[in-house]
């Protein structure tokens, strides 16, 4: 009777395992299609390229991180512009990934889920008060920093919200 118990529990535990594994492995790889994707999308951007790539998905997707790095200098309004069209790509193609939105924790995608950079090595090689060496969003805030001296500390010299970012870029064109 033992035997048989242990055999049922057994075979229980590896069909359970098979069909967590297995869904694990669609989850996985509609991640890694967000991510493909998302890329693609951002390498229609002129001379941006990738540092890293990640986010908060455990169990479901809570939000997106990429980091780029520019070769560009930038002066504070190319790097907002930069910025607001790095955003509109990344969650326009989120959004509209058919497969990953069962898995999205909140749909749609939102400044708010998104974390993302771009360094300018010109200004970290060689130091600029004026020229921005990172701009990043975080929380639905851009942040603009620059660094005095090649390889110091970043300074930050600006933020405002994605949505008074829109508004500028738009205002300028």
């Amino acid at each position: 009777m033992r035997a048989v118990f242990l055999f049922i529990a057994t075979i229980f535990c590896f069909s359970c395992g098979s069909d967590v594994s297995s869904s694990q492995k669609v989850y996985k790889q509609a991640i890694a299609h967000l991510h493909q994707q998302n890329l693609s999308a951002v390498n229609a951007q002129a001379n941006l390229q990738v540092e890293g790539v990640g986010g908060a998905f455990l169990h479901d997707i809570k939000g997106l991180t990429y980091r780029f790095s520019t070769s560009d200098p930038l002066d504070l309004e190319e790097a907002r512009t930069r910025m607001v069209s790095l955003v509109c790509s990344v969650l326009d193609s989120s959004n509209s990934d058919k497969a990953a939105q069962k898995y999205f924790h909140s749909y749609p995608l939102v400044t708010e889920n998104l974390d993302l950079s771009i360094r300018s090595q010109p200004a970290i090689d060689y130091g600029s008060e004026t020229d921005i060496a990172l701009v990043m969003l975080a929380r639905g805030v851009i942040y603009y920093d620059v660094m005095p001296k090649p390889h110091s500390q970043y300074r930050q010299v600006h933020q405002e919200t994605f949505e008074e970012a829109v508004r500028i870029v738009e205002s300028e064109n």
